[in-house]
């Protein structure tokens, strides 16, 4: 279990389902996300193929 205090940073941190607060709050943490520059995490919209090569290119190096 992760401590999700850090979901708090995101001003929709309230709209985050509660069966994913864990996983957004490790990959936050580990700097995978790092929400728009709005301060959303925005996680109910669509990611553009740059978004998704960032976040990968940014799991990938976490995980390596």
């Amino acid at each position: 279990m992760e401590d999700t205090s850090i979901l708090n940073s995101f001003n929709d941190a309230s709209s985050i389902p509660a069966d994913m607060a864990d996983i957004v709050a490790w990959a936050a943490q580990n700097g995978i996300l790092k929400g728009t520059d709005a301060g959303n995490a925005d996680l109910g919209v669509n990611v553009t193929r740059g978004q998704a090569c960032a976040l990968a290119g940014r799991a990938m190096g976490t995980l390596a």
